[in-house]
């Protein structure tokens, strides 16, 4: 991995958390006792907003669209320079298939008898949709272009960095086709065809659950052109790249497909995401798009 975190990932998250909190105290402080100028600001966001990771069987793994959204306070330092703060809210979605996949692991069935599963799936389907609340700190530079500009347009770029606290990851799943055996160990014999017990030769299967994510921390940028719209309003028009910086994946070997002790008959299923067919330590945000921001000044 090209980056790493020298503490614990709880440690990191708690040092994250005391810093941003401190930032943000600072910069109200700040506003409140300083007479420089300073915004508030709403904005919106849109363009590829997905999941960055490498499959480790072969198959095709598709970005997908997202978009969000949030609010911001900026303090000026000077006429050129302010630093950023807020809250927003992101969801990034992606996509996997594969056109033929299987997998073995022993279980053991609701009497606790052990028992070798394996799972074959023709056409399979699945798709991830996450949503990250990220709490950004950055730094912002103006460039005037023209005094005599009715507008009154700047040229502005931004970098950064974002905590992200993953609010709600799921996923839906769509087989074409799914064939099971049980092979138990105590007896050698190979049982199919049982849909009972969870053992069927050919079974189309729906199936959705919750994905198991972390933390993540991002770096952003920014760049556009501001236009001041009136004495206390300001429009931002500008492209924006976040990308995450350390994997947020956590569960990393679960089966796409769980034998259901407790209920054979009803399947369960686990995302591509907590499992092995994505290379470990791989699964990162990226977003990049147009991003609309306005604000109020003082």
């Amino acid at each position: 991995m090209l980056w790493q975190i020298p503490l614990s990932i709880d440690k990191f998250i708690y040092q994250m958390k005391r810093i941003l909190i401190a930032t943000l105290m600072l910069l109200l402080y700040s506003a409140a006792q300083a007479q420089a100028k300073y915004e508030y600001s709403v904005y919106g966001q849109a363009g590829i907003s997905t999941l960055k990771y490498k499959l480790s069987k072969k198959g095709e793994r598709e970005s997908d669209y997202g978009g969000g959204g949030g609010a911001g306070f900026t303090y000026y330092l000077n006429d050129r320079f302010g630093v950023t703060t807020g809250l927003e809210l992101n969801v990034y979605n992606a996509q996997t298939s594969y056109s033929q996949t299987s997998g073995q692991y022993t279980t053991a069935d609701i009497t606790g008898d052990q028992l070798s599963y394996t799972y074959s799936i023709s056409g399979y389907e699945e798709k991830q949709k996450t949503t990250i609340l990220s709490i950004p700190i950055m730094g912002q530079l103006l460039f005037p272009v023209s005094k005599k500009n009715d507008y009154r347009m700047k040229l502005f770029a931004a970098g950064g960095f974002k905590l992200g606290i993953p609010l709600k990851s799921t996923f839906t799943t769509d087989m074409g086709s799914i064939a099971t055996t049980g092979t138990y160990l105590y007896e050698g014999i190979t049982y199919t065809n049982l849909p009972q017990h969870g053992l069927t030769s050919d079974w189309s299967a729906e199936g959705s659950g919750d994905i198991n994510l972390g933390f993540s921390s991002m770096v952003s940028l920014e760049f556009g052109a501001r236009f001041d719209l009136e004495q206390s309003m300001a429009c931002y028009v500008g492209l924006y790249l976040d990308y995450g910086l350390n994997t947020i994946q956590k569960d990393d070997n679960l089966p796409l497909n769980e034998y259901n002790a407790g209920n054979p008959s009803e399947m369960l299923y686990n995302s591509v995401l907590n499992s092995s067919y994505v290379k470990k330590g791989e699964i990162r945000p990226l977003a990049f798009g147009v991003k609309l921001r306005f604000t109020f000044c003082k």
